[in-house]
């Protein structure tokens, strides 16, 4: 059977083009992700559509670390009211993320 050495050519061949466009990926997003992080941009649309897109890449490594600290940092802004933009106040307080809406977090006075 000849063919064998031919379906390992194959597939080292298309492994070879997956890790290409992984590398790809991370190269093309990392100047969005920073681009989003330092703007602080409110555009829940290109946030989500970032994220999802980084989820299509997270079984490379990099990418996957790209998702996370875009992910974290990004939470963690939102959480400490650091997220500022030009917009006016309370436009940015709320994210609609799917079905999920999150918001700043206002401490509650007890009695």
């Amino acid at each position: 059977m000849n063919s064998y050495p031919a379906l390992l050519e194959s597939v080292s061949q298309l492994a070879e083009a997956m890790q290409d466009l992984n590398r790809r990926a991370v190269r093309e997003y990392t100047p969005v992700v920073e681009t989003i992080l330092r703007t602080r941009s409110c555009d829940t649309r290109h946030i989500e559509h970032t994220l999802d897109g980084l989820l299509g890449f997270c079984g490379y490594e990099p990418a996957l670390l790209l998702l996370a600290n875009f992910a974290a940092i990004t939470l963690r802004l939102i959480r400490r009211r650091r997220w500022t933009t030009s917009m006016p106040i309370g436009k940015c307080g709320r994210m609609k993320t799917g079905n999920s809406l999150v918001q700043r977090h206002r401490p509650t006075r007890a009695g």
